[in-house]
């Protein structure tokens, strides 16, 4: 069924009763097609918010936040006023063809550092346990106290970036205090039995 008769049908007409007008990308109900002759034309056809330009400056005459000209019939004036200020805007934003999602340059920072961060953590939440495990091996097969040493500023600095976790962090510390104790005596005896033998 084609409702205007422009040749395209109701199902595939964003405009279906607008003979001039088939496509409106940005969904605004305003039409792409701004040819001579053609009715309810969108002067921003990829943006929803804004659809016409009295004065041709290329800023929308709605008073909204999205391109809003403050001074819509005159073309040497658009800046907006001050609760909806153009000049505050973010400098870079674009519509994702065939929505109303617009999309500036802090949700690109935010998605651009948000996306490494968010894996990072991940990774480090998953990871914990087996991180853990590994320390305590360590510890375990330890020779001496300054190798327990070395080991204990390594699990330190990987508390201190939350690659383990915090109860982690005292686990391995009692692992450590423990074991430096049996070092301890284990160097006294050593010296005790240095001494008689001298």
């Amino acid at each position: 069924m084609d409702t205007d008769g422009d040749g395209y049908s109701n199902d595939g007409d964003d405009l279906p009763d607008n003979p001039t007008q088939y496509f409106d990308l940005d969904g605004d109900g305003y039409g792409d097609n701004r040819t001579a002759g053609a009715l309810q034309s969108d002067a921003f056809p990829m943006n929803p918010y804004q659809w016409h330009d009295n004065d041709g400056d290329g800023y929308g005459d709605n008073v909204v936040c999205v391109h809003y000209d403050a001074h819509p019939n005159d073309v040497n004036a658009w800046a907006a006023d001050d609760e909806c200020d153009i000049e505050d805007d973010d400098g870079f934003e674009f519509m994702i063809p065939g929505t109303k999602i617009t999309i500036s340059a802090w949700d690109l920072v935010g998605v651009f550092t948000g996306g490494p961060i968010a894996v990072w953590v991940i990774f480090s939440v998953v990871t914990r346990d087996s991180r853990c495990n590994q320390f305590e091996v360590r510890l375990r097969d330890a020779q001496s106290r300054k190798e327990i040493e070395d080991i204990a500023t390594e699990y330190e600095k990987a508390l201190m970036l939350r690659m383990i976790g915090i109860h982690h962090g005292l686990r391995l510390e009692r692992l450590r205090s423990e074991f430096d104790d049996v070092f301890e005596v284990r160097d006294a005896i050593s010296g005790f039995i240095d001494i008689e033998e001298e």
